[in-house]
């Protein structure tokens, strides 16, 4: 455990470093391995019982309804692998999940938090709770948990255990963040089952100890977000200096000079390029550089691209005359103030449109079955940021070909996405 807040900032450092750790601590508190045992505090057993007649309270005075029974684990089970005092039940033996309310339309308006799956919904006019509680994803965000130390609204999305007298409050959330109560979630729209939910094992120390973990778990998150805050504070200047460096490079104004703004990319490149924003910026000036002629010197004995267009312009005639392509409208020349910036000798600035042919994409009538499912491979919007595109799952009939504006492109086509 030394060895562990030793090299606490360390671990950090990793990829997901600090996420890792707030998980390790939170398994470590509620397998009695943060804080040592005092044989003085009242044993887990004993605090089970009060928790039961606590419970049976709560029916009594209609703040929650009866549960199924659920039998204890027999701990004599579990006596290896628990802390003494400690004492193996379900989760279900110590909560109760309750069920949120729908909030009606004439209650909305007021200065009452209404809390869905993750957050507040809205603001209503009169509480439906008015103890402290944490509340449990339903529906949606199923297993996400808030903590609500005023009166709220639960929404029908929801459940809500409600704080008591012998469970310490936030050791109770740490140890439901512990669970991970969202890989118990399942359906389209995922949805928790309280009756899963009670069925965890759990191991539950003696109350007086359950405050010394809290105590504990309370710094350790504090220092992660120390921590992280510290990584977001290093992550953003190393944004900016790369930033600095980048546009340096994509400015230069001579050889030498590129030269020179290169070799201090090139020097701190580990550092500059340990995050993918960074790695993403990099990639875009590279595309600028090549566009710029900046990437590759030139050769003077290269065909001039003057004659690369004129051959451009002949091909597309010939496609046109061929009944391949239709005729563009006429294209204006490209102005002296839409040039951007200078290019290098054998170059030329011109439109796309004169070196390239743009056409739409189209989608066969949906309500036709028969135009899909078919063996011509038909893209959509959302394979473009594949790269290259070797195959998609979209397939089209001859018949979906025929009866709207699709088309069947060459190899080597430039795909563009309108939208999504």
């Amino acid at each position: 455990m030394n060895l562990l807040f030793y090299h606490f900032d360390k671990l950090a450092e990793a990829p997901g470093g600090v996420k890792k750790l707030r998980d390790l601590i939170l398994q470590l508190a509620v397998q009695g391995k943060l804080v040592p045992q005092d044989s003085k505090d009242e044993p887990a057993s004993a605090l089970l019982e009060k928790i039961q007649r606590e419970k049976e309270n709560l029916v009594k005075d209609g703040l929650v309804n009866k549960q199924q029974p659920l039998k204890i684990k027999n701990i004599e089970e579990y006596k290896s692998r628990i802390p003494t005092g400690w004492v193996q039940c379900k989760l279900g033996n110590i909560i109760f999940l309750n069920y949120g309310k729908a909030v009606e339309k004439s209650k909305i308006g007021g200065k009452i938090p209404a809390y869905g799956a993750n957050g507040i919904l809205k603001y209503v006019q009169e509480p439906y709770v008015s103890q402290k509680s944490i509340i449990v994803g339903r529906k949606g965000s199923a297993g996400a948990l808030n903590i609500v130390e005023k009166p709220f609204w639960p929404t029908d999305v929801t459940y809500y255990v409600l704080e008591m007298e012998n469970l310490n409050f936030r050791y109770l959330y740490y140890l439901l963040l512990s669970l991970n109560l969202t890989s118990l979630s399942f359906g389209i729209k995922p949805g928790l089952n309280r009756n899963n939910v009670y069925e965890l094992s759990i191991s539950v120390p003696p109350l007086a100890e359950q405050k010394r973990i809290v105590e504990k778990v309370d710094s350790l998150m504090t220092l992660c977000d120390d921590l992280e805050k510290q990584q977001q504070e290093k992550a953003e200047k190393k944004v900016l200096l790369n930033k600095s460096s980048l546009n340096a490079l994509s400015t230069s104004a001579t050889k030498h000079d590129f030269n020179k703004n290169w070799n201090h990319i090139e020097k701190n490149f580990d550092l500059l390029y340990s995050t993918s924003k960074n790695i993403d910026e990099l990639k875009q000036t590279i595309l600028q550089l090549a566009v710029q002629g900046k990437l590759v010197p030139q050769d003077p004995k290269d065909e001039p691209a003057s004659a690369l267009l004129e051959k451009i312009r002949a091909e597309k005639e010939r496609l046109i005359e061929e009944g391949k392509i239709k005729r563009q409208k006429p294209l204006e020349q490209i102005k002296e103030s839409e040039i951007p910036f200078d290019v290098p000798d054998g170059w030329e600035w011109t439109i796309v449109g004169r070196i390239c042919d743009l056409y739409t994409g189209a989608t066969p009538s949906r309500s036709r079955k028969d135009y899909f499912g078919g063996k011509i491979k038909w893209l959509v919007s959302g394979d473009i940021h594949k790269g290259e595109i070797f195959d998609c799952d979209g397939r089209i009939t001859e018949k979906g070909l025929d009866a709207s504006n699709c088309k069947i492109l060459p190899i080597n086509s430039v795909m563009i996405a309108l939208n999504g």
